[in-house]
């Protein structure tokens, strides 16, 4: 339950602390932050900040990318588009500069969805297809996130009126 992820949370960080790992204190504040309820939206910035200065004292890239995805999410949850984008840029600029295209594509699906969230389907669009094309050119492929897309896609194009286009998206979805 909730309250069990809380406790383990801080138990993480209380851990991480003791063996004096920055990483491991930055990805246990991280993951605290997910860990509580949504009405807690000072505590689970405050977690990420405590993140962002281990991440940014080690030049961990990868861990600061993956904060600001998360703030991103966390600001789309409460309808804050300009400033969910804005994280989501810090996050995407990060995984290019350390080449990291998984994450690059990942990002890009959770960016495309503030978009749609936020009524632009087509820079959702646009975000959408440059995920598709590494999922598909990636080995192994995911299914799993190949078929998030296509959905996306599909939203997206029923939002503007497309159906058939919309229709094509789900069905490649399940495929």
């Amino acid at each position: 339950n909730g309250n069990d992820a809380v406790e383990y949370s801080y138990r993480a960080i209380s851990l991480a602390k003791k063996l004096n790992s920055p990483r491991l204190i930055g990805r246990a504040f991280h993951r605290a932050a997910w860990c509580h309820d949504y009405d807690k939206m000072n505590l689970k910035t405050a977690y990420l900040d405590s993140a962002v200065l281990f991440f940014n004292s080690i030049n961990d890239k990868n861990g600061l990318g993956k904060v600001y995805d998360t703030k991103g999410a966390i600001l789309m949850n409460y309808e804050s588009f300009e400033e969910s984008e804005k994280a989501y840029q810090q996050g995407f600029d990060l995984y290019v500069e350390t080449s990291n295209k998984e994450r690059q594509a990942a990002i890009l699906n959770n960016w495309a969805i503030c978009d749609y969230m936020n009524g632009q389907p087509e820079k959702a669009i646009a975000k959408y297809n440059r995920a598709l094309d590494f999922r598909l050119s990636e080995i192994p492929r995911a299914p799993i996130d190949i078929a998030r897309i296509y959905v996306g896609l599909g939203q997206c194009s029923r939002l503007m009126g497309n159906y058939n286009l919309a229709l094509e998206n789900y069905i490649e979805s399940y495929e």
